[in-house]
């Protein structure tokens, strides 16, 4: 289940129950929580503590409510277009409002599928600026605009939000795992025990390796646990 609908777990016998607010609930053998640490928390906290202390040691779980994020807030912009665009900066020092322009034509690559005819932008906000976004809730219009406005007095070249095809604005609360001193140790002392385990890219290491690590530790960890045909 998605975060946004599981409020709970429980237990009975071997097994973990995974509730969801409309007191929907599904049993499972194991969990894997593969998600930022605070959302974790959350969970954890609504859910039975035998049933927790089963899994995670105080300390570990300790350790789980420090951890803490920078939130990151990017929009795309895409038209078709056969001219050429060929241009990326980076505000250095930090732009209040941006961290990072990319323009450039779909011929010369992009994140992502792009047609060779096509234009596509990509700004980044700065941290800051997306701290307050995702803090005050500000409205989608309003943000795009400052990106928008911002971007094009340092790249006067970018084509107008009214000229694209598709715009489209991303928002993550919890974007960035801040890893302080003895992060990694702290991970290192954490060994997977009972029906709950984690994975999550702030559990290895960052970015969409560490994730898959991690998610590869979970499954090992169940595999050696059960017996094979119950896997």
């Amino acid at each position: 289940s998605s975060f946004s609908s599981l409020s709970s777990l429980s237990s009975s016998s071997s097994s973990a129950h995974a509730s969801t607010p409309v007191q929907t609930t599904k049993e499972f053998d194991g969990v894997v929580f593969a998600l930022p640490a605070p959302l974790l928390c959350r969970i954890l906290n609504a859910s039975p503590q035998p049933l927790v202390s089963e899994s995670f040691s105080r300390s570990t779980l300790d350790f789980f409510s420090s951890v803490t994020y920078v939130a990151q807030v990017r929009m795309y912009a895409a038209r078709r277009s056969s001219d050429d665009a060929n241009t990326g900066v980076h505000l250095v020092p930090p732009h209040p409002i941006l961290g990072t322009i990319e323009f450039f034509s779909g011929r010369r690559g992009a994140w992502g599928a792009c047609p060779p005819d096509t234009q596509w932008m990509l700004l980044c906000a700065s941290a800051a600026y997306s701290e307050r976004i995702v803090r005050e809730k500000l409205q989608r219009e309003e943000v795009m605009d400052a990106l928008w406005t911002a971007a094009s007095s340092i790249v006067p070249e970018l084509f107008p939000l009214s000229e694209a095809d598709v715009v489209d604005l991303h928002q993550w609360e919890h974007a960035v795992p801040i890893i302080e001193p003895q992060h990694y140790e702290h991970m290192e002392g954490y060994k997977e025990r009972g029906a709950l385990a984690i994975a999550g890219d702030w559990s290895v290491h960052a970015c969409v390796e560490g994730a898959v690590r991690s998610g590869e530790r979970a499954a090992a960890y169940f595999a050696s646990r059960w017996p094979e045909s119950r896997m």
